[in-house]
């Protein structure tokens, strides 16, 4: 099991944090200023049918405000 992290900038809502390809993810979450809406397991493009990335909407938020994170597990 390794965690898959991803700064952010202001301006952007939706943040998706990908695991590393042979991995899917297992659980994730966020260290971030603001408001959050929602935190859930998806694709890279955010889907939540997928099950290799980590997805959290946020609603507010400042410059630099925040890391998100994913938990991933090797699948072999």
């Amino acid at each position: 099991m390794i965690t898959s992290t991803d700064t952010h900038t202001s301006g952007q809502k939706q943040f998706t944090t990908n695991c590393p390809d042979g991995y899917v993810a297992l659980s994730g979450g966020y260290n971030i200023q603001g408001s959050i809406t929602a935190s859930y397991r998806s694709n890279s493009a955010g889907d939540p049918a997928g099950v290799t990335s980590w997805t959290i909407v946020q609603t507010s938020g400042a410059t630099l405000s925040g890391t998100a994170y994913v938990y991933c597990l090797a699948t072999q």
